[in-house]
C-alpha cells in the first residue's frame, strides 16, 4: 500500500501527463467557450452539487493526548473468603498468682466491690459497692451449699467373749480365745472355730530367746533378814506353790 506522500506524488504526475495530452485538443474549445462567455452579460444559475467524492486515505496518527483526570472511586467489592488460620504463637509468661479476698461472715453493713462473704451456707462476692443482702443482683454466688448426705447405718464393734465353746451361740464380730490365739466371727452362726466362719486376728508368739544370767543372790540368812525387815511373813511347812524349801512365802 502507498503512503500518503507517494499517493500525492502519483496524482501530480498523472495530472501533468493528462494536462500535456489534452491541452492541445482542448485549447480551441476553451477559446470558443471564453468568447461565448464574454458575450453573455449575466451569470447563470448555480449548478447542482456534484456527487460526494470517495473518502481520502487515512491521515497519520496524531500525538497522544494528555492523561485524563482520575475517575470516581468504584463501588466496594464483595467480601473475600476467610484466610487460613495463622500459626500458634509462643506461650506467654505466667501471670501473677491470683488471690481470693479473705472470706468473712456477712453483716448488715456496706460491702465493697470484690468483698467475699459467707451467707446462708453459700459464698458470695460483691459485684459493686452495696448494702444489699446476698442474693441481690449486686452479688454473685461463687460457691453453693452441697446437698445433704444420706443417713449412715449404726456402726458395730467387737464383742469380746470367753474361750470358744462348742455349746455357745456366736454372732458376727464376736471375739473368742482358743489355743493362745484370738478369732473374730465373720458372720452370725460362724460354726466351729477355727473355720471359714472365723478370722484369726492374733496368734501366740514363738518362744523367746533365753535371757541373760542373773546376778548371784544373797545367802539364806541374809535373805531372811531382809525379808523380815520388809514385813514379809514366813512359815515352816507346805508351800502353795510347791516349793521344796523349808521356808517359803505364804
Amino acid at each position: 500500500m502507498l503512503t500518503k506522500a507517494e499517493a500525492a506524488g502519483l496524482m501530480r504526475a498523472v495530472s501533468e501527463f493528462v494536462r500535456e495530452q489534452v491541452s492541445g485538443a482542448l485549447e480551441p474549445l476553451l477559446s470558443r467557450l471564453a468568447a461565448v462567455e464574454s458575450r453573455q452579460p449575466e451569470r447563470g444559475e448555480r449548478g447542482l452539487p456534484g456527487e460526494k467524492g470517495a473518502d481520502g486515505l487515512p491521515g497519520e496518527r496524531g500525538i497522544d493526548g494528555l492523561n485524563g483526570r482520575d475517575g470516581l472511586p468504584g463501588a466496594p467489592g464483595e467480601k473475600g473468603a476467610d484466610g487460613l488460620p495463622g500459626l500458634r504463637g509462643e506461650r506467654g509468661d505466667p501471670g501473677p498468682q491470683g488471690k481470693l479476698p479473705i472470706v468473712r461472715s456477712w453483716s448488715d453493713q456496706v460491702h465493697y466491690e470484690g468483698d467475699v462473704v459467707a451467707f446462708d451456707g453459700r459464698m458470695f462476692q460483691a459485684l459493686r459497692d452495696t448494702g444489699k443482702t446476698p442474693g441481690h443482683e449486686d452479688w454473685i454466688c461463687i460457691a453453693e451449699r452441697g446437698a445433704d448426705g444420706r443417713d449412715g447405718t449404726d456402726g458395730r464393734g467387737f464383742r469380746v467373749r470367753e474361750t470358744w465353746a462348742e455349746t455357745e451361740t456366736y454372732s458376727a464380730l464376736d471375739v473368742v480365745a482358743l489355743n493362745g490365739a484370738s478369732f473374730v466371727a465373720r458372720r452370725d452362726d460362724p460354726g466351729p472355730c477355727p473355720g471359714d466362719g472365723w478370722q484369726l486376728i492374733a496368734a501366740q508368739g514363738k518362744r523367746g530367746q533365753p535371757g541373760e544370767r542373773g546376778m548371784k543372790g544373797d545367802k539364806l540368812d541374809v535373805f531372811l533378814l531382809r525379808a523380815a525387815q520388809a514385813g514379809r511373813v514366813f512359815a515352816r511347812g507346805a508351800c502353795p506353790a510347791g516349793h521344796a524349801s523349808a521356808f517359803c512365802c505364804q
